[in-house]
C-alpha cells in the first residue's frame, strides 16, 4: 500500500512538471539585417527591384508604405541575401518598406524611392539613322493623346526641348520631325509630373543644310556629326590674330580636323595671360581672331547659338572646298585671306599663324604669317 501511493504521488509530480515546461511560441516582428535599398534609378514602375538583406523568408508580404498611402508588392523571388519584387506600376515617390510575416510587421531602414516616369510596355526605339524632316515609329504600349513628346541635344542650347507633333494609337505612336532638328537627340515623353527618356534618335544631315546657326559644310558619322560654317564674317576685313608671344608662352594649337574649339578655348587663355603680364599693351582693348569668334550670338527663333569658335587650318581649308556652295546657301565668303587658330610651325608658333586664301578660285593656298603684322578676315564655325 506504501508503495502503491509513493507511485502516484511521484506520477502527479511528473505531469504536474510537464504542464508547467510547455511553452507557446510567440511571433515577433521580421528582423531583416544589412539592408540596402536599390537605386532611383533602377525603381521604375511596374519594373523588377532587388532590396539586399538578410533575413527575408518566403512567407514575407512586402507593401510601399507613404503616408496614408499603402501599396502590395509582388515577391518575385528570395534569397539568403535579398528580396526581389515587382514595383507596383501606380507607385511614385518616396516609400517605406514594410515586411509582414505571421501578421506581425517591421518597416526596413531606408527609403525605397520611386521616380515619376511614364511606363511604356514593350517599347522598341528606333535605332537606325532616320532623314530630317521625316515621320518616326516609336513601338509600345502605354501612350496617350495628352503626351508630350520633346526632343533635346546640346547644339540647340542649354535647356531647349523642341515639341514634335504626335499621333498615337493602341501600339505605339508616330512622331513628325521638325526641319531645324538635327544630330544625336534625346527623346522624352512626359505627362503632368512624370517623364521617361525613350531613347536617342539619330538624325543624319548633308553638306549644304542651313540649320544651326548657319551652313552645314562638313559632315561624319553618317552626316550625325560635322561642322557648320556662320552666315557672315565677324569683325572687319582686316583683323590681327593676336599678339605676338615667345616661344614659352605659345597656346599649343595644331592643325587638325577637329582641333578649332580646343584652339579656340587655348587661344583665349593665352591672351588672357598675355594680358595680365603686359597691363599697357595695346590688346588691352584689341579683340583677338579667336575672341571675336567665340563672342558670337547667332538668334534664330527660340534657339541661341554661341559656341562659336576658329576653325583650325584643316577645317578652313574645308571650308574652302564648300565656298561656291555656301554662296548658293546665302553664305557667301568674301574673297580674303582667312586666319585660322593653327599657330605657325615649329620655333615661327610665337609671332605667326596659318592662313588660307580665299582669293583664289580652286587652288587651296595657305601658309603662315605675322599674327598682328597682317590683316585679314575671320569666319566662324561651330560644330555638332
Amino acid at each position: 500500500m506504501r508503495t502503491k501511493f509513493l507511485s502516484l504521488l511521484l506520477m502527479g509530480a511528473m505531469l504536474s512538471c510537464d504542464k508547467e515546461d510547455k511553452h507557446v511560441a510567440v511571433p515577433i516582428a521580421p528582423i531583416i539585417l544589412e539592408v540596402t535599398m536599390p537605386t532611383e534609378s533602377t525603381n521604375l514602375p511596374n519594373a523588377e527591384a532587388k532590396i539586399q538583406g538578410k533575413g527575408f523568408s518566403g512567407r514575407d508580404i512586402i507593401r510601399l508604405v507613404k503616408q496614408e498611402e499603402i501599396l502590395d508588392v509582388d515577391v518575385i523571388a528570395v534569397s539568403d541575401n535579398d528580396i526581389t519584387v515587382r514595383v507596383p506600376r501606380q507607385a511614385e515617390g518616396i516609400y517605406r518598406v514594410q515586411v509582414e510575416r505571421d501578421n506581425q510587421q517591421s518597416l526596413l531602414l531606408g527609403n525605397f524611392i520611386v521616380p515619376a516616369v511614364v511606363v511604356i510596355d514593350d517599347l522598341v526605339f528606333p535605332s537606325e539613322i532616320v532623314n530630317r524632316e521625316s515621320s518616326v515609329r516609336i513601338e509600345g504600349k502605354g501612350f496617350e493623346t495628352n503626351d508630350r513628346i520633346v526632343l533635346s541635344n546640346a547644339n540647340y542650347g542649354q535647356n531647349i526641348e523642341i515639341p514634335v507633333t504626335t499621333a498615337v494609337d493602341a501600339e505605339g505612336i508616330n512622331i513628325q520631325l521638325p526641319a531645324h532638328l538635327y544630330g544625336i537627340n534625346r527623346v522624352v515623353v512626359k505627362r503632368e509630373r512624370k517623364i521617361t527618356v525613350l531613347g536617342e534618335l539619330k538624325i543624319a544631315v548633308q553638306v549644304g543644310d542651313v540649320l544651326g546657326g548657319g551652313v552645314v559644310y562638313f559632315t561624319t558619322n553618317s552626316g550625325l556629326n560635322g561642322m557648320i560654317a556662320s552666315k557672315a564674317n565677324v569683325g572687319t576685313p582686316t583683323e590681327m590674330f593676336g599678339p605676338a608671344v615667345s616661344m614659352s608662352n605659345i597656346a599649343g594649337t595644331s592643325t587638325d580636323m577637329g582641333a578649332g574649339a580646343p584652339n579656340t578655348n587655348k587661344l583665349i587663355q593665352s591672351i588672357n595671360q598675355y594680358r595680365l603680364n603686359n597691363p599697357n599693351s595695346n590688346w588691352k582693348n584689341i579683340k583677338t581672331a579667336a575672341e571675336l569668334c567665340r563672342e558670337l550670338v547667332v538668334k534664330e527663333g527660340d534657339f541661341e547659338f554661341k559656341d562659336w569658335y576658329l576653325p583650325s587650318q584643316d577645317e578652313l581649308k574645308e571650308l574652302f572646298r564648300q565656298k561656291n556652295l555656301l554662296a548658293q546657301k546665302g553664305a557667301a565668303i568674301p574673297a580674303n585671306n582667312y586666319w585660322s587658330s593653327s599657330e605657325g610651325p615649329g620655333d615661327q608658333a610665337g609671332w605667326s599663324a596659318y592662313y588660307v586664301n580665299f582669293y583664289e578660285a580652286t587652288n587651296i593656298v595657305s601658309s603662315n604669317s605675322d599674327r598682328e603684322g597682317w590683316k585679314i578676315g575671320v569666319r566662324p564655325v561651330r560644330s555638332f
